[in-house]
């Protein structure tokens, strides 16, 4: 059940696990925002470390609520947040990451102008110790719809390994995409993120991208991401068949860029020597679009 929204606060939900060396920094750069109309809704993930303990300074806020509940993972406590959110428009931010003072303020007011359902930035990323680690290119994909700002992740087919930047934290949303579509799917250990912002475009919703680094992404150790390095191919993979399925791989468009997808996936488990798990992708692939990628075996052969 949601909250009816209030007309035009932004819920901020920062699920937390573990993070309470950053959550203040993440937090005050949310209550530092030139947007005045938001509030925060904190879920803790089962920490184990001092987070509550951090937090006491923040939770009795009439700005701040506190939610806490067994270790789930991140997309069961950002259900909890969407569920618990009062705001008509939904953003997140991890609790290890930063938002630059005009992400809500300037996002707002893009969506409005342009009449978008949700949209997402650009973001620079940091390491640890707060210093930029990748510089900033400017983005120039495929999703893109240039004169008008307009993201079509499905504009040739599947949406994977774009530039394009589709993380969490930079998502604002209207409420009603989340009504529209559902929450995120708790089943998707990774990717469920992906799968969710494909699910809004396939239901109708337009999307849009703002190209400013308004989100400052942490790159730390402890990044699930990071951690799980080639792991998580296997779910993005099982996002990708769901998405290829409901799109129709009968058509020879979402049927080649599967195959290109699953083609990367072995190409990564390649680099990183995980040699069976390469074989077992090209043969999948070789089973979606066997011309293609028999041309692209005949040309690594020559090589």
């Amino acid at each position: 059940m949601f909250w009816e929204g209030c007309m035009n606060t932004v819920s901020v939900i920062i699920p937390s696990y573990n993070c309470g060396q950053y959550i203040t920094e993440g937090i005050e750069s949310v209550l530092q925002q030139t947007y005045r109309d938001r509030e925060i809704v904190i879920v803790d993930d089962g920490s184990t470390d001092e987070t509550k303990k951090i937090l006491e300074s923040y939770i009795n806020s009439k700005q701040i609520r506190y939610f806490y509940q067994e270790n789930k993972g991140p997309a069961a406590a950002r259900n909890t947040g969407i569920r618990e959110a009062k705001g008509a428009f939904l953003a997140f931010l991890d609790a290890d990451d930063l938002w630059e003072k005009g992400k809500l303020e300037k996002s707002i007011d893009f969506m409005e102008k342009n009449n978008f359902d949700w949209l997402c930035t650009s973001l620079k990323k940091i390491d640890e110790n707060g210093r930029e680690i990748i510089k900033r290119i400017p983005e120039d994909s495929w999703v893109l719809v240039s004169s008008t700002g307009e993201m079509k992740q499905l504009r040739n087919g599947l949406f994977f390994f774009s530039s394009i930047p589709v993380h969490t934290p930079t998502i604002v949303a209207k409420k009603i995409c989340f009504e529209k579509v559902g929450i995120f799917d708790e089943r998707f250990l990774i990717g469920e993120d992906t799968d969710l912002w494909l699910r809004f475009e396939e239901a109708g919703l337009k999307g849009g991208y703002l190209d400013e680094p308004l989100t400052i992404y942490r790159y730390n150790e402890n990044s699930i991401t990071k951690a799980r390095k080639v792991d998580g191919l296997n779910e993005h993979a099982k996002v990708a068949k769901k998405h290829a399925l409901i799109l129709g791989l009968e058509k020879t468009s979402i049927r080649k860029s599967y195959t290109g997808f699953l083609w990367q996936i072995a190409d990564r488990y390649y680099s990183h020597r995980s040699y069976f798990n390469a074989l077992r992708y090209i043969m999948r692939s070789f089973c979606y679009d066997p011309k293609t990628v028999f041309e692209k075996i005949k040309r690594i052969l020559k090589t």
